[in-house]
């Protein structure tokens, strides 16, 4: 029977990057494995993981799936979107960020915690699809967080939106009215960036985002 491996303690600081900018997930010394091939893969264990990183549910019960990973995920990619760690000290306390970041979402108050720099040079359609993503990641349900595919999927498109915003903003012309066509650009859905990602056809359900050194 195949394994999955739940790594139980995705951070950034356990995702490197090699020569060629591949990022890699390290460390893997409090993974589990369980069976893959399965809607589902439950374990029960005692909690371990780092503070601010680690998925609520597990922490609160025990019960480990791979959408633990997943949550784990999702803070590091907040991380990208904040330039920070999750958690900081403040007056000797160290405080975990991510309520923070999660309430600014359903505020819509993205640009109170996105980086500086950042914020002038992502697309907006961009920033959007990914702080879409991240947040999903961090739902409590564990059964409403995407697959690691689904993810993937998504920074593909974050990642095209980004492109073909940089390439309008060069080939624009100048005397056109620029403020009608940079409307109708960011009203572009999702899905038209989605639809060109998909040209493929992936063999597996799962992507295999898990690489050993």
């Amino acid at each position: 029977m195949k394994q999955r491996i739940i790594h139980r303690d995705i951070k950034s600081s356990n995702i490197l990057l090699d020569e060629n900018w591949t990022a890699k997930v390290f460390d893997f010394g409090l993974s589990k494995h369980g069976p893959a091939n399965q809607p589902q893969t439950y374990l029960v264990s005692n909690a371990v993981g780092t503070l601010g990183y680690c998925d609520p549910l597990y922490l609160e019960t025990g019960f480990l799936s791979k959408e633990s990973d997943v949550y784990s995920f999702g803070v590091v990619l907040f991380e990208v979107l904040c330039g920070k760690l999750c958690c900081e000290y403040l007056n000797g306390d160290l405080i975990v960020l991510v309520p923070m970041w999660k309430k600014c979402f359903d505020k819509k108050r993205l640009g109170d915690i996105i980086h500086p720099e950042l914020k002038t040079q992502i697309n907006q359609a961009s920033l959007m699809t990914c702080s879409n993503i991240a947040y999903s990641c961090l739902n409590r349900d564990h059964k409403k967080r995407p697959t690691m595919s689904e993810i993937l999927d998504k920074v593909e498109v974050a990642f095209e939106q980004q492109r073909l915003g940089e390439s309008y903003e060069e080939h624009a012309v100048i005397n056109m009215s620029r403020t009608r066509e940079v409307a109708l650009f960011e009203d572009l859905q999702e899905e038209d960036y989605y639809a060109l990602r998909k040209k493929r056809e992936r063999k597996e359900k799962e992507t295999l985002w898990y690489k050993f050194p």
